[in-house]
């Protein structure tokens, strides 16, 4: 602070409007507080300053502190988990109107399709071609009226789809002989399902377990094919469908 005569002093006092700490009154040639808005909406420190010089007061003069508050940040949901090809959905929200956000984001091995941003919503296709779970990390930073907020972390569990083997990939049996399809998969864990669909076969039918193991028959006198669609699952995420041809043959009469 100046004055028009040498040597004048200052001091003042101060108020504040709602949710406004920090300041307080004083004197001195410069006011350097610190101050805090513990709200969602702009507040102010009113100080009034007096210049004063051998016992003579001048004219108080009023200065006007505008305080932005610090936006905060709310994501919804705080964490999320989704398979392998499946889609974030996290929307972001703030107790300060106007309040804009922007993210960057960091992967473990395996996981990609995160990417950094800005926006009101986080809606990224993310992918794991690994066999084991992965993570994308966002790490989000709220704006407003050129104040940042404290950044928060949302997580994001990335789950495999498993992928299933059959051994043998097809087989051949007589009327009245017993599959022998052992299945796996790249996921450890996994389960698996399937449909089955033929014509002229009996004792085909839908199942679940490691193992199609059914005795087939053939009512016809011709070859006929039982095909079981395989369906593996693992921690609440379907891989693609496999398909098993069963190729029957008749017994000669």
């Amino acid at each position: 602070m100046s004055s028009n005569v040498t040597g004048a002093s200052f001091s003042w006092t101060v108020s504040n409007s709602a949710g406004i700490s920090g300041s307080s009154n004083g004197s001195g040639s410069a006011i350097t507080q610190i101050l805090t808005n513990s709200g969602f909406s702009s507040g102010t420190s009113t100080y009034n300053v007096t210049p004063s010089y051998n016992t003579c007061s001048g004219t108080p003069l009023n200065v006007v502190v505008t305080v932005n508050p610090s936006p905060n940040i709310t994501a919804t949901p705080t964490a999320d988990t989704i398979c392998s090809g499946g889609a974030t959905n996290i929307t972001l929200s703030s107790g300060v109107s106007g309040t804009t956000y922007s993210w960057t984001i960091s992967q473990t091995a395996g996981i990609t399709g995160a990417t950094a941003g800005n926006g009101g919503a986080i809606t990224q296709t993310l992918s794991n071609s690994g066999v084991t779970n992965g993570t994308a990390t966002y790490t989000i930073t709220p704006s407003a009226n050129s104040c940042n907020g404290t950044p928060i972390s949302v997580v994001v569990l990335v789950k495999p789809r498993p992928v299933a083997s059959a051994n043998p990939s097809s087989q051949a049996i007589c009327s009245g002989g017993t599959t022998s399809i052992n299945l796996s998969s790249t996921v450890a864990g996994s389960t698996f399902s399937w449909t089955v669909s033929s014509s002229s076969i009996s004792g085909a039918s839908a199942g679940s377990g490691a193992t199609i193991a059914q005795t087939l028959t053939n009512t016809s006198n011709n070859n006929a094919n039982a095909t079981y669609t395989i369906t593996p699952s693992a921690n609440g995420c379907s891989g693609n469908s496999l398909g098993v041809i069963v190729t029957v043959a008749p017994v000669s009469t």
